[in-house]
């Protein structure tokens, strides 16, 4: 089959009757380069391993490039040649469309913003929301656990009035506190507790953003034993 290209697809969109064949063969032309092409990233990564700087660079490009129909096409072989290589290709994909997951929930934010807060895109932005929710409460578990060694005594003198403030429902004075205590040590209020004050969050989600954050960064107290 002859090579197809883009201004012969271009030329074709001109014409009063479009020969879907062409562009289903093309969108196979593509597909197979795709995998070739992914094919041969890899094994500049092996080549590069050595080069973490490179490695690195190139496993970025593998992410950006990888398809199901690549991941289809291993599923289809009889026999896994090498695991490692195999598990690799999945963990890179799972890491992709997570990556995806948010990056498309920052274009909803924007495309709400940009149409006037059209409510047909509220209504999508809020169900992806609450999509992504279940992975940004494990985030904030692992954040507060993270900061609890630097800030966890803050967090306990504040933890209190920080609750009531989350049961109560608001949201800029619990912000205002929690910034007050990043600050006040001198760090920067983390992205991921940026995105859990949204506004496209419900007040139940937010709350148990909260509860989750707040009660992972609250240092313990130790026990005094009495000998």
């Amino acid at each position: 089959m002859p090579e197809i290209t883009l201004d012969q697809l271009k030329k074709e969109l001109k014409k009063d009757k479009i020969d879907k064949e062409m562009f289903k063969n093309f969108y196979q032309q593509f597909i197979d380069e795709k995998k070739e092409f992914l094919e041969t990233l890899y094994a500049a990564l092996e080549k590069s391993a050595k080069e973490k700087e490179v490695a690195d660079e190139i496993e970025k490009i593998f992410q950006k490039v990888i398809c199901i129909e690549y991941l289809l096409d291993e599923l289809k072989k009889e026999e896994i040649e090498n695991k490692e290589k195999f598990n690799w290709k999945f963990k890179i994909f799972y890491n992709k469309i997570k990556q995806q997951k948010y990056d498309f929930q920052k274009y909803l934010e924007w495309a709400y913003e940009k149409s006037g807060r059209d409510k047909e895109i509220g209504n999508i932005l809020a169900e992806t929301a609450g999509r992504n929710a279940s992975d940004l409460i494990e985030s904030l578990k692992r954040l507060g656990y993270a900061v609890q060694k630097s800030l966890g005594e803050d967090f306990e003198k504040a933890g209190f009035r920080l609750l009531e403030q989350v049961r109560a429902g608001k949201r800029s004075d619990v912000m205002y506190g929690i910034t007050r205590i990043f600050l006040a040590n001198k760090q920067n209020l983390p992205d991921i507790l940026n995105e859990a004050f949204k506004p496209y969050y419900s007040d139940e989600i937010f709350k148990c953003f909260m509860f989750t954050f707040i009660s992972s960064a609250i240092k313990p107290k130790e026990n005094n034993k009495e000998e």
